[in-house]
């Protein structure tokens, strides 16, 4: 009797050490597990700094180029909107029909609206994404309005430049698929970049 109740006991002992041992195993291994998951996450961190920090820099590099480009181009294009109205010395001067002034200063004015309007949702996207990136987020909404202010501004653009022949005395009106292909595309980007927005968005909420 005493004898299998020593046995009982010796056993009982043996499991235990061997409870011990599993649970000291898995610690170990949990605490590995834990060191390597927060050795990734940080290398993870420090990787999207840096990416985080060559696109804010590369997209200001953009937006100064794409600036001093847009400055250029509107100022040459505000010096011959004024002297196609008010004329100059040599070169080619504005033609004006007396049933067609309307339409002749029409192009010349909302030629130059649409170009500074155009650059305008450029400069505004390209600053809006800088700021965006700084508050960790990728796609900001209000670029999608943006976008569509673009293509509108770009279509009375490319069409008035399309037919400053009109100014020059000429009576064709043109409309190609340039003018309608490049407001198109722009506004499939538009869409694009809202499910872009709302994903964004959703993926924010979820984590």
């Amino acid at each position: 009797m005493h004898f299998n109740s020593f046995a009982k006991l010796i056993l009982l002992l043996y499991n235990f050490e061997i409870l011990i041992n599993i649970y000291r195993n898995c610690n170990k291994n949990y605490c590995f597990s834990i060191k390597w998951l927060y050795i990734c996450i940080s290398k993870n961190n420090k990787y999207l700094l840096i990416m985080k920090k060559n696109t804010t820099k590369s997209l200001k590099w953009l937006t100064g180029f794409t600036t001093i480009v847009g400055a250029l181009y509107l100022l040459l294009l505000g010096c011959q909107t004024y002297l196609c109205f008010f004329g100059y010395p040599a070169g080619q001067v504005a033609v004006w029909m007396d049933d067609c002034k309307l339409l002749q200063g029409s192009i010349l004015v909302f030629k130059l609206i649409g170009a500074v309007a155009t650059y305008g949702c450029i400069i505004s996207f390209l600053l809006n994404s800088i700021g965006a990136l700084k508050n960790g987020t990728i796609f900001p909404r209000k670029n999608v309005r943006i976008l569509f202010g673009t293509a509108v501004s770009s279509f009375i653009f490319i069409v008035c430049n399309s037919n400053t022949h009109i100014v020059f005395g000429e009576r064709q009106i043109e409309l190609g698929l340039v003018e309608i292909i490049v407001p198109v595309v722009i506004c499939a980007f538009a869409i694009i970049y809202k499910i872009a927005v709302q994903v964004s968005e959703e993926n924010s909420l979820t984590i």
